[in-house]
């Protein structure tokens, strides 16, 4: 992952999180998302199967 792209995730767990303590998955998955080893679909799906309590 770039300089770039840990800025990026690092301003995200931030934004997103003021209220809330994400999971070691959910930081794992928005890397990947950041990073582009998985696609915006990729990740909308893995967080709905999070919600769900599927696994992946």
């Amino acid at each position: 992952m770039t300089e770039q792209q840990r800025c990026v995730l690092s301003r995200a767990l931030a934004d997103d999180c003021d209220f809330c303590e994400p999971t070691e998955r959910e930081i794992a998955d928005l890397a990947a998302y950041v990073a582009g080893t998985i696609t915006a679909d990729e990740f909308e799906q893995r967080a709905e199967w999070r919600m769900v309590g599927a696994s992946y």
